[in-house]
């Protein structure tokens, strides 16, 4: 229903995982982030107010999503 064995198998075959908005407290947002950290992908996390994984190498941009995606435009 939810097609969450298309997301694992996408995410496993990320390079780049990015996190928008996210306490990490949601199964699947903290199996993805387990993957992406087995994996070696770059980890990114986009929120005005980060939850801090204690991860070296994350990538944390304090920023809301509406301005991340005027960044990549």
């Amino acid at each position: 229903m939810y097609r969450i064995s298309d997301a694992l198998k996408l995410i496993e075959k990320a390079n780049k995982v990015i996190f928008i908005g996210t306490s990490f407290k949601v199964n699947i947002t903290a199996v993805a982030l387990n993957i992406a950290k087995r994996n070696n992908a770059l980890i990114e996390v986009i929120d005005p107010e980060p939850f801090d994984l204690g991860i070296n190498g994350v990538n944390y941009r304090k920023i809301t999503v509406e301005e991340y995606l005027d960044g990549i435009k």
